[in-house]
Formats: structure tokens, C-alpha cells, sequence
């Protein structure tokens, strides 16, 4: 019964009560009013049945029973109280019988009011049971539709068996779709239904094939027999058959279902497809994997830190470089490795070097970049080998966070630069070296071109004043001689220049810019002909052939070859040279990269490829000095000047079928 009806029942009992009370005052209001005015005392005999019958139908047959003894005394002090003569009339056989009868009156009707009560009572109990009922039914109906909602919305799959006959009694959709039935073929069954079978193949969603064997039954039965004993098995993983008779990894959650009385009446099953979560902890095992591979077969030291600094992880390149095991490094704050002071260190590479605290303070101050960003690189520092010695190390530092942003540690990767710093010193000391020895060569230079060239100049000058002024004394073969000597001073002089610019060509400081060749070889194409102006040569340059270079120097390595190519067609009736772009067909072995070939190509006379290994080296000639002069440092500053961009040269040639030089820049 809800509060409403109870309230409205107790409402209609007070009203009872109180219309009962006002009954019985009125029925006693008119028992007086026939008392004092009927003249004998049957009047008032006759009015005691008012308060009589209003008292048995107001509390039943108590209340008739003591409402009809009442009637005598009351009847006898009201006939005192008028003055009537009660004993003539009162204790005659009609007057006590009179009485009695009003006792048998209450105690009949009180008795029959009781009777009515109670069946008014019944009905009234048996309505309010029956809407309580219904209130109760309405109530289970509602919570029995939102229970059904909650199962049918759930995304695990939900299923209730009973005990009685062991069979199915509720399914929601997500378990329907998981075992791949509809609600009639699944309702009513037991479950094996949906369990794999004794002896068969499956393949799983997972992709796998698998067999059940009956151990597959009796570890799960081990299982099954938690919920007899805890009632409750939680995390059980087994499979069912699924869709296209696959069978589907599931992780299930099994409890008791209990009756009001707490007797064991079923079990509820909740069961999760763990397929995808089974494939993704696969995929995350393998890069896992992958990422401890990569970490292991590394090179440099990978130290992996948590967010109080302590190391986690180590890989063996680090340990080998550190000289711990992994035991002694695991727990340690990573800072006690980097801990060095002001002092002199000998170093994993061998050498002896000085820390000044400067240098230390400096190292240490980068820290605040990788606390700020979060990630700093080539940071160079300094860590301690177990045997003390000295590592310079360069590091790749990162913090790590998890997906809300926060701090969970570091990983860094450290590359052991001990060797290249001892090859950078070493380096450095030789540059110095170089650059003393350069400096020497310039001042060797500077005097063989002041201390050679005044001999020369002696020799040369003495030379011609003996032919002006004793010419007509000397005989022919003396004169012969003094045109000997003017020429080996002049050959010699070329020499020297030569020389110098070879050493300057070597120390030249180069300016980088876009420089068109094509530009270059017309100009010097122009001034061979001024300085030969009897000359008639087919020059054909292709045009816009740019590069990246020193023009000063270019221009140089073009001078000399085309200066080559006119020198040695001088024999030619048609002399012919062809400046241009040469296909990948003339790349040599050794030579096999995507710089652009360029060639000079002439119809001279030509060299015996026999003796191509000699054309690169200083004072190196295959012709004849008479034939055609020079020094034989032309082509060697050529290879030098290729050299120097990046380059290389080399030549092909038939002996009296002209030359082709090849170069890259």
C-alpha cells in the first residue's frame, strides 16, 4: 500500500468513529428526552433501545453488551429521579425480561456489526493487497523494462543461466552478435551451445589455428569451480564459437545469481570479445620488440631515466662504454655519471687533457636548455668509466610524458666522441702545422723568386751585353752558345712562375659563386687568336654551361686546357677544337657519380695512351721541347684546381688523332 491509499484508509476509520460517537450522543439525547417527559416507565424502557443498538453498532457486541447491562441501573435512577414507581414495573417478570431482551439486543446486533465489520475490513485488506500488487507488479514491470534497456545498451555481452535445467534464460544483442544467433536459437539451450567442440580446428578471429583438446576443458573446469566455491570468478578467458564458425577470444566475469532467500538459483555471465584488445596488445608486444632491437643493436649508449632522474634501462652499447653491468647502473641517479671536477683527465681515446671549472660550469649551464625545451642535442659533456678515465661523450637528451602532459622521465642518447675529439686536436695540430709549413713554403717562394731570379737576370743581362757589345769579336759557335744561354735563362724563368703559381693555386682561398664556363673559354678563345693572329683554328664552344666554383681558378684550368688544345694543333692544315658537355658513355671507372662531365676535345697530334699516367705530374712531357715548348706544370695545376672544387680529370687520346681532356667540378 503507497502512502496515499493509507492516508485516505485512515482518513474513513476517524470518520467512522467519529459519526459512531455522534450516533450514540443523539441516541442518549432522545433516551433522556423520553425519560423526562413519558409518564410511566415503559417511555423509558422504550428509549434505552436507541442507546443500546447506536452502542453495538458503534463498538459491536462489547459495546452492546455493556450498553444493555447499563439499561437496568440507568432506567432505575431515572424512574427515582421522576418519581415513578419503579418496583411496580421494573421487577415484575415483563420488566426484567424487558431488560434481558435489551442485553440479547446489544450483544445480537453488536455481534452482527462485528460480522459486517469484518467483512467490510476483508474487502477493504483484500482491495488495498490487490492494488498493492498491482503498484508491485507495475513497479517490477518498470524495473524489469529499464534492467532489459541497461543489458541491451551494455557493449559487453550479458547472459543469465538457471540452475533448474541448466539452460539459458537472457541474452542481450552484444552477446547475440558475439555467438552469432538470433534470440530463439540461443534462448532455452544450454551453453554449450556456443562452446568449441572436443577434437576440431578452428581458426580465431585472431587469425590463429587452433585445436581444442580436452585439457582446453579441464583447466576451464578448474576455473568453473571458483563460482561453487566464491560464487564469483573474475578475468576468466576462454573461447566460443562465433559468426562463420570462428572462435572468439572472450574475458568473462561470472557471479552466483541469489533468490530472496539467498539460494543459489543461476549465474550471470558478462563477457567481453577481447579480440581487438588481443591484436592491439600483439601489435604493442611487437613494437615493443622492434623498439628493444633497435635500443640493443645501437651503437651509441641509450639510458632511460625515470622522472626522479633514477636509470630504468641501459643497452649494452652503454654498459661496454660506461665499462658497469646493467645490476650496478639500474636505481642510480643518472647525474653520478656525469659528475667530473676541475682537473687533468686521461681519456678513453688515449690522450691527457685538462678540465678548468669554466669549462665545466659551461657544460653543466646547457642543462637548463634541456629542463626548458625539453629536448636538447649535440651536447657535448663528459662522463666517468668506471676505471676513471674520461669519456667525451655528445648527447641527444629528451623528457619524457604520458598522454596528459606530464613528466614520467628521459631518454638519452649518448655517441662516445673521445676518438674524434683526439682526432680533432690532432687534426687542429696539423692544420697549424700546414699552415706554418704553408707559411714557410710562401717565405721559400718569396726568396727562390727573389735569390733565383737576380742570377737569371745577371745571366740573362750579361748575356746581351756580350752579344751588343762584343758580337762582331765572337765566332759563330760562340754567339751559338750566348743564344743557348738567353734561352736557359728564359726557360728557366718560366719555370719559376710556373712553380709559383702551382704553390699558389694549392693556397689560393676559394670564393664559391655560379661562374658560366661557356663565358670563360670565348674570352680566352679571343685572346689566342690576338697573340696569334696568323692563326686560323675552328673553335666551337657550346653555349650557357654554368657551374659552381672560383672563377679566378676556372678560369686558370681552362686557360691551360684550351691553351693545350691550340698549342698542339699547330701542325694541323685544319685545326679544330671543341669546347662542351660530354655524356656518361666517357665516365671512367672510379669515376661513377652525377657530376656534370665537361671536355675539351681537339684534332691534334695527340699521346700515346701508354703514357697517360705521367700527364698530371709536374715536368712531366711526352713531346719534344722543340716541338712544342713548355713547362710541363700546366696540366698538374689543372688536376689541382679539379681537386680543389670536388672534382676530377682525366683524358682520352689516339696518338696523331687529336686528345679529349675530361673534367667534373
Amino acid at each position: 500500500m503507497d502512502d496515499a491509499a493509507h492516508k485516505k484508509m485512515t482518513r474513513g476509520i476517524k470518520r467512522h468513529k467519529l459519526a459512531g460517537r455522534v450516533v450514540f450522543i443523539i441516541s442518549l439525547i432522545i433516551y433522556g428526552v423520553f425519560i423526562f417527559t413519558g409518564p410511566d416507565i415503559g417511555h423509558s424502557a422504550i428509549g434505552a433501545f436507541f442507546p443500546v443498538v447506536a452502542a453495538a453498532l458503534c463498538w459491536g457486541w462489547r459495546g452492546g453488551l455493556i450498553a444493555g447491562l447499563c439499561a437496568f441501573p440507568v432506567n432505575l435512577l431515572a424512574s427515582i429521579v421522576t418519581g415513578i414507581d419503579w418496583q411496580t414495573s421494573m421487577l415484575t417478570p415483563v420488566g426484567i425480561g424487558g431488560h434481558l431482551f435489551f442485553i440479547l439486543q446489544g450483544l445480537i446486533i453488536g455481534w452482527l456489526q462485528d460480522i459486517n465489520l469484518k467483512r467490510v475490513n476483508a474487502e477493504l485488506r483484500l482491495k488495498e493487497q490487490i492494488q498493492q500488487s498491482a503498484a508491485d507488479l507495475k513497479r517490477a514491470q518498470s524495473t524489469e523494462h529499464r534492467l532489459e534497456t541497461v543489458l541491451e545498451q551494455s557493449a559487453d555481452g550479458i547472459y543469465i543461466t538457471e540452475n533448474k535445467n541448466n539452460t539459458i534464460i537472457l541474452a542481450n544483442r552484444a552477446f547475440l552478435e558475439i555467438v552469432g544467433l538470433n534470440h530463439d536459437e540461443l534462448i532455452g539451450k544450454e551453453p554449450f551451445v556456443f562452446l568449441p567442440v572436443v577434437g576440431k580446428t578452428y581458426q580465431t578471429t585472431l587469425g590463429e589455428d587452433v585445436t581444442i583438446e580436452i585439457d582446453y576443458y579441464e583447466k576451464n573446469y578448474l576455473i568453473l569451480q571458483q563460482l561453487h566455491t566464491k560464487g564469483l570468478i573474475r578475468n576468466w578467458q576462454y573461447y566460443i564459437e562465433g559468426p562463420k564458425d570462428k572462435l572468439v577470444p572472450i574475458e568473462a566475469n561470472v557471479s552466483n545469481l541469489l533468490d530472496q532467500q539467498g539460494q543459489c538459483i543461476g549465474a550471470i555471465s558478462t563477457v567481453r570479445d577481447v579480440t581487438v584488445h588481443r591484436l592491439t596488445e600483439f601489435a604493442l608486444n611487437q613494437t615493443n620488440e622492434f623498439l628493444n632491437n633497435v635500443i640493443e643493436s645501437s651503437g651509441d649508449c641509450i639510458l632511460i631515466s625515470s622522472n626522479t632522474g633514477l636509470i630504468t634501462h641501459v643497452n649494452q652499447a652503454g654498459l661496454k662504454m660506461l665499462g658497469y653491468t646493467l645490476e650496478e647502473m639500474l636505481g642510480k641517479a643518472a647525474m653520478e655519471f656525469f659528475s667530473v671536477k676541475e682537473g687533468r683527465y686521461e681519456t678513453t681515446a688515449g690522450d691527457s687533457i685538462w678540465l678548468s671549472t669554466e669549462e665545466i660550469k659551461r657544460v653543466y649551464d646547457r642543462i637548463s636548455v634541456f629542463l626548458e625545451k625539453g629536448k636538447i642535442s649535440n651536447y657535448a659533456s663528459y662522463l666517468m668509466h668506471k676505471d676513471g678515465r674520461l669519456l667525451e661523450v655528445e648527447h641527444t637528451l629528451t623528457l619524457l610524458y604520458d598522454e596528459k602532459g606530464d613528466v614520467i622521465g628521459s631518454v638519452g642518447i649518448t655517441r662516445d666522441r673521445s676518438m674524434r675529439s683526439r682526432m680533432e686536436r690532432e687534426l687542429n695540430r696539423q692544420s697549424e702545422l700546414l699552415n706554418q709549413a704553408n707559411r714557410e713554403l710562401e717565405s721559400f717562394a718569396y726568396s727562390v723568386s727573389h735569390d733565383l731570379r737576380a742570377p737569371l737576370r745577371s745571366i740573362s743581362g750579361f748575356s746581351t751585353a756580350l752579344e751588343e757589345d762584343f758580337a762582331s769579336d765572337l765566332p759563330d759557335e760562340a754567339q751559338g752558345y750566348l743564344q743557348r744561354i738567353k734561352k736557359a735563362s728564359h726557360r728557366m724563368s718560366q719555370l719559376i712562375d710556373d712553380l709559383l703559381n702551382l704553390s699558389r693555386v694549392s693556397r689560393y682561398e676559394m670564393q664559391r659563386e655560379k661562374v658560366n664556363l661557356s663565358k670563360l673559354a670565348v674570352k680566352i678563345v679571343e685572346r689566342l687568336k690576338e697573340q696569334t693572329p696568323g692563326r686560323s683554328v675552328a673553335c666551337t664552344i657550346q653555349p650557357d654551361m654554368t657551374t659552381t666554383g672560383d672563377p679566378h681558378l676556372l678560369s686558370i684550368l681552362l686557360e691551360n686546357l684550351i691553351g693545350n688544345a691550340w698549342k698542339y694543333t699547330d701542325k694541323q692544315a685544319a685545326p679544330g677544337i671543341f669546347f662542351g658537355l660530354a655524356d656518361d658513355d666517357h665516365r671512367p671507372p672510379g669515376h661513377e657519380d652525377n657530376a656534370t662531365i665537361f671536355c675539351v676535345r681537339d684534332n691534334g697530334v695527340g699521346f700515346d695512351m701508354a703514357y697517360a699516367d705521367k700527364l698530371f705530374s709536374p715536368f712531366q712531357r711526352l713531346h719534344a721541347e722543340k716541338d712544342f715548348p713548355g713547362t710541363g706544370i700546366g696540366l698538374a695545376t689543372v688536376q689541382r684546381i679539379a681537386h680543389r672544387h670536388g672534382g676530377n680529370i682525366w683524358a682520352h687520346s689516339t696518338l696523331g688523332k687529336g686528345a679529349t681532356f675530361y673534367f667534373t667540378l
